[in-house]
Parts: C-alpha cells; sequence; structure tokens
C-alpha cells in the first residue's frame, strides 16, 4: 500500500511542473507566479563571499536562470517551487528595478541582514544580473522559493 501511495505522489508532483517553454512563450500568464519546474541543473555560479547562487536549469523544452540560497551540483535532476519575474533587455532601466525590488523581498524573507546591508545586497545582485539576462537576450529568471 504505502508504494502505491508513494507513485501517486510523485505522479502529482511531475504532472503539476511547468515546462520552460510554456514559461517563455506565455508571459502574461506566468510573471509574478510561483510556478513547479523541473530540470538538470547546466550551470553553476556562486556569487563570491555570499550564500547566493545562479544556475540554469534546462528542461526538454528550453532553459532559464534561477537565483536560489539553496545548495545544489551541476547535473542534479531537480524540481523546484520558483517565483516567475519578467525581464525587458529593451526596457533594462526599468527591468532592473524589478529585479532589485524582487531579490530585496526574497532576501527579506529568507534571511536575517539589517534593512541597509539587505538592500545594497539585493541592488549589487540585481545590477549583476540584469547585465547577465540583457547580454544573453534573457526574457525571464526565476527564484527559487522554499
Amino acid at each position: 500500500m504505502k508504494k502505491i501511495i508513494t507513485i501517486i505522489l510523485m505522479v502529482s508532483l511531475f504532472s503539476c511542473t511547468t515546462n520552460i517553454e510554456s514559461l517563455k512563450s506565455n508571459p502574461s500568464k506566468y510573471v509574478g507566479e510561483v510556478v513547479t519546474v523541473r530540470g538538470e541543473v547546466s550551470k553553476l555560479v556562486k556569487i563570491p563571499f555570499t550564500d547566493y547562487t545562479f544556475f540554469e536549469i534546462v528542461d526538454k523544452s528550453d532553459n532559464i536562470l534561477v537565483f536560489t540560497l539553496k545548495p545544489h551540483t551541476k547535473g542534479d535532476l531537480v524540481t523546484i517551487k520558483t517565483k516567475v519575474i519578467g525581464f525587458d533587455a529593451q526596457n533594462s532601466q526599468e527591468s532592473t528595478q524589478v529585479l532589485i525590488t524582487n531579490i530585496e523581498n526574497f532576501l527579506l524573507n529568507n534571511i536575517k541582514l539589517d534593512e541597509e546591508k539587505l538592500k545594497k545586497n539585493a541592488k549589487s545582485i540585481g545590477e549583476t544580473l540584469s547585465k547577465a539576462l540583457s547580454a544573453i537576450d534573457a526574457t525571464y529568471f526565476l527564484l527559487e522559493q522554499e
């Protein structure tokens, strides 16, 4: 009986995932929403002197960048809950501010920092991420949730 329940839970978990191509092709449907994605960690960049990491997750349809506080390893198959943040390289100044605000909120909810340090970290991360997203002409970015 236990095996059947486990299988049902696993099928239920995987059937609720959103493929990355769907995220990118339906912007109005997903921006600001929390979705579950499944894929392989293909690239991983630890931000020096912090606990923050950016990684690229790839599924059979596409790839996307994720910001996280959780440890991952290149090659890991992961199923993660994420918040979808839109990014417009043509309007990078406004998009950068949206990124910074979302990262501030994310850090505020996930780690303990004084407000000044939190805002400084969020601004630095947001500006760095904005440059990276502009360079690869990205339109989306994900924040890994708990």
